[in-house]
C-alpha cells in the first residue's frame, strides 16, 4: 500500500508495508492467502497426486466393512447381518489360510523385485542412449 505523508508533498512516495488485517477471520485466512499467491502453481501441480491418493487409498475405506458382516448382495452393505470375527475365525479355522499369508507375501517380494530390476534396467537403457537431440 502507497501512503502519502509530508514527504509527497516534496515528491517522494513513502511506501509502507500493511500486514496482515487485524480482523480475526481475516487474520487467519491472510497467511494461507499469502501462501497460495506464492506458491499456488505448486499447489496445482500436487492437486493430481492428491486426487490420486485420495481414491485408491481412502475410498476403499468404508467396504472394509464387509469383513465383519455376512454380505448378502440382495440386501446390500447395511442390510447385511453383522457377524464380527466370525469371518476370521472360519479363515483360520481352515488349513489354507498360512497358505493364503505365505503366497501373498512371496508375490510382494517378487513384485518387490521385478520392479527394482525393470528400473535399473531403464534407467541403465536410458543412459546409454546418445541422440542428437537428447545429449545436451
Amino acid at each position: 500500500m502507497i501512503f502519502l505523508s509530508k514527504n509527497a508533498k516534496r515528491g517522494k512516495k513513502v511506501t509502507v508495508n500493511a500486514g496482515p488485517p487485524s480482523g480475526g477471520l481475516a487474520k487467519v485466512l491472510y497467511p494461507i492467502q499469502r501462501e497460495l499467491r506464492r506458491n499456488g502453481t505448486l499447489y496445482l501441480m500436487a492437486l493430481p497426486a492428491v486426487a490420486i491418493i485420495f481414491v485408491v487409498s481412502y475410498m476403499p475405506m468404508p467396504v472394509i466393512i464387509l469383513s465383519f458382516k455376512d454380505y448378502i448382495p440382495s440386501t446390500c452393505i447395511w442390510g447385511s447381518y453383522w457377524v464380527g470375527l466370525k469371518n476370521f475365525e472360519f479363515l483360520f479355522n481352515s488349513g489354507i489360510a498360512w497358505q493364503i499369508i505365505r503366497n501373498t507375501l512371496l508375490l510382494n517380494f517378487l513384485f518387490i523385485i521385478a520392479a527394482q530390476v525393470s528400473s535399473l534396467t531403464c534407467a541403465v537403457f536410458m543412459n546409454e542412449i546418445y541422440h542428437k537431440y537428447i545429449a545436451k
